[in-house]
């Protein structure tokens, strides 16, 4: 059976990119994401996951408060808190990041994309 795995959100940059080499030395770069539910409803958050060139794209030109679409796949991780309690962590790695309001003019074309995950 096929399967397919894909999610696209439109949504606001709610923390600055934070960016670190994982164990193998690929750039990781991480943000967490705003989604409006709509009227008198609770924000959704999402942890967005970027890697390589994309995470070096993301960390320049990724800012608070900007509107971007991120395209991706939905990622599920265990791990344990300080407390050891085995959690979940659904993440979104992104494949497409995509300004729609660009707040430099250096940014008004910008789309960053990388097939490199």
């Amino acid at each position: 059976m096929a399967s397919f795995n894909l999610c696209t959100f439109i949504g606001r940059v709610g923390t600055e990119p934070e960016q670190h080499e994982s164990q193998e030395g690929t750039l990781v770069s991480r943000f967490r994401l705003a989604i409006d539910t709509g009227k008198d409803k609770d924000t959704l958050w999402l942890t967005i996951v970027s890697f390589k060139k994309l995470a070096e794209l993301v960390g320049s030109y990724v800012k608070k408060g900007a509107l971007v679409l991120v395209s991706g796949r939905l990622s599920l991780r265990p791990y344990t808190d300080k407390q050891n309690v085995e959690k979940t962590a659904i993440e979104i790695l992104a494949n497409d990041v995509i300004f729609l309001t660009p707040k430099a003019k250096d940014l008004q074309e910008a789309e960053v994309q990388s097939s490199e995950q």
